[in-house]
């Protein structure tokens, strides 16, 4: 009689030895600690993530131009939470940033310009170190044009006449768009762009519950 094989019920893996870290990318429309740092609900949520005791968060405030208030709010948020919060400058002078960013644990992206954040980034190659930092897993998050920097386009309002389709990271392969429904003319605009076929986009809504 031919011996029966018994079959493995631990999922496939064609490299035992190697396992694929979970990577979670959370991108916030609007709101969290850049508002109002008592309001730490999304904060929380990201902190979660990291499934860490304590996690080191790294927060990049270059979209703002790294605005003194704004970094404020993030230490007054994120200094009552269960966490190691820092931060880097870009404008002042500059750590050497593959350290910093292979110990942290969550990247947290700060709004403001998206265009002229993601070109300082790429001539520091932040954008490199933010892809290996995905790769381990570190659970990136971010609002407004830290939400949009990770997917294949965006549409910003980086211009102050008009909005405009930027490239991104492309982390994803899929577009976004922040503040839909919230501002009309951003909802005109993308509804205007769609109809002319300038851009493919999938729509999701979410509404989020404080």
């Amino acid at each position: 009689m031919k011996k029966i094989q018994k079959i493995d019920s631990k999922p496939f893996s064609m490299n035992k030895s190697k396992k694929v870290p979970m990577r979670h990318i959370i991108a916030v429309g609007g709101g969290g600690f850049g508002r109002n740092p008592k309001h730490n609900k999304i904060e929380k949520y990201i902190l979660e993530q990291a499934r860490k005791e304590k996690p080191k968060v790294l927060f990049l405030p270059t979209a703002s131009a790294e605005d003194k208030s704004y970094i404020v709010n993030y230490y007054a948020c994120f200094s009552k939470l269960n966490c190691e919060p820092s931060h880097i400058n870009l404008f002042e002078r500059t750590p050497r940033l593959e350290g910093l960013f292979n110990q942290a644990d969550v990247i947290y992206v700060g709004g403001g310009n998206t265009k002229s954040m993601l070109a300082v980034w790429r001539e520091w190659k932040i954008d490199k170190l933010l892809k290996k930092a995905y790769n381990r897993g570190v659970v990136l998050a971010g609002v407004s044009a830290g939400a949009i920097c990770w997917f294949e386009q965006g549409i910003t309002d980086s211009w102050v006449n008009n909005l405009n389709v930027l490239e991104c990271l492309g982390f994803f392969v899929c577009g976004i768009i922040g503040r839909f429904g919230d501002e009309e003319i951003i909802s005109n605009w993308f509804i205007n762009t769609i109809c002319y076929g300038s851009m493919a986009m999938r729509v999701s809504s979410f509404k989020y519950k404080s």
